[in-house]
Formats: structure tokens, C-alpha cells, sequence
């Protein structure tokens, strides 16, 4: 019985050793590498999501082909970006008959443009002048469908880097009165 009574005493050591500050700085270290997977995790999953397939039936291209040829394709892609923001400029001071189709046709070319690749043309977005006209689409008395889009397309902007996001302030009260349910 001695013997039993000694291993609960040395389980009771244990336990103590486990609440110890030491223990707590390990178990807050565990936690921290946790959140960093499960972000890492969520990143590539973003990343994957955006990524645009290209066909792997062609194997006879080499990595510098690949390269020039990624380099034409964000190339091209931020021009047809420039292209997009410059007419979603024109929809958005249309008050024609069908401005509101065209100007949502707009919304959802930029939304697919902002979506479809690993390195997705957030910068050529900016630059062009895109967030006030994103604020304007996403203003009180805007359609659902229309708010959906420009709001996608900002948080498409938001996964840029810290400048680009911080491109975005001028939009958060509107964000920030829509997520909270607040609607005219």
C-alpha cells in the first residue's frame, strides 16, 4: 500500500510541475505555434482559392519560359485591371438607363480580376483610383447585389499588403455599418 501511495505522491509532483511558470510558458508556446499553423493553414487556403489553374498537360515549358510568361500574364492582368477600375469610374457617374447593370457588370469583372490569382493586381487596383469609387457602391441606398460585389472587391484589396490595406480606412465606417446590421 506504502508503494501505491508514494506513485500518488509522485503523480500530485507532476501535476504541481505542470502549474509551474515554466509549464505555462510552454503551454502558451504550444498555443502561439497553434494560431501561426492555423494561419499559415488560412493563407494558403486563400492563396489556393485565388489560384488560377493552369494546364499542366503542357510539360515542355521550362522555368524561365514560366517565369517570362507569369511576368506577361501580371502584366497584362494589371492593365486589364486599370482598364476595369477606369470603367467602373464611367459606370459610377452614368445615371443612364442600365447604368446600374453595366456598373454591376463592372463590379463583378473587378471582383474576378481581384480573385483570380496567386499574385492578384491589388496595387494596379489602388493606384487606379478604385476605393472611392469602391465607398460610392457601397453607400447606403446601394442594391444588395451591388454592395456584395464592391465589398468583396475590398476585401480582396484588404489581403494586400499593409499599404494597400490601409488604402482602405476611408471605407471601414460603411463596412462596419453594414456588418452591424444598420440598413436604409
Amino acid at each position: 500500500m506504502s508503494h501505491m501511495a508514494g506513485e500518488t505522491g509522485s503523480s500530485a509532483h507532476k501535476r504541481d510541475f505542470i502549474k509551474t511558470p515554466v509549464g505555462n510558458i510552454a503551454g502558451q508556446r504550444r498555443r502561439q505555434q497553434a494560431l501561426s499553423v492555423g494561419k499559415e493553414r488560412r493563407d494558403a487556403m486563400v492563396r489556393a482559392k485565388r489560384l488560377c489553374r493552369v494546364d499542366d498537360n503542357d510539360e515542355s515549358t521550362n522555368i524561365a519560359d514560366t517565369d517570362v510568361a507569369m511576368d506577361d500574364e501580371i502584366g497584362a492582368l494589371e492593365e486589364q485591371t486599370v482598364r476595369t477600375v477606369e470603367e467602373l469610374k464611367i459606370a459610377a457617374s452614368f445615371l443612364g438607363k442600365g447604368s446600374f447593370k453595366k456598373k454591376l457588370e463592372v463590379l463583378r469583372s473587378l471582383r474576378r480580376i481581384l480573385s483570380q490569382t496567386v499574385v492578384p493586381p491589388v496595387d494596379a487596383a489602388v493606384h487606379a483610383g478604385v476605393v472611392p469609387i469602391l465607398v460610392q457602391c457601397i453607400s447606403f441606398g446601394s442594391s444588395d447585389e451591388q454592395l456584395l460585389e464592391a465589398a468583396w472587391c475590398l476585401t480582396n484589396i484588404a489581403t494586400g499588403d499593409s499599404e494597400q490595406t490601409r488604402a482602405l480606412l476611408p471605407a471601414l465606417p460603411l463596412l462596419i455599418a453594414h456588418l452591424g446590421g444598420a440598413k436604409a
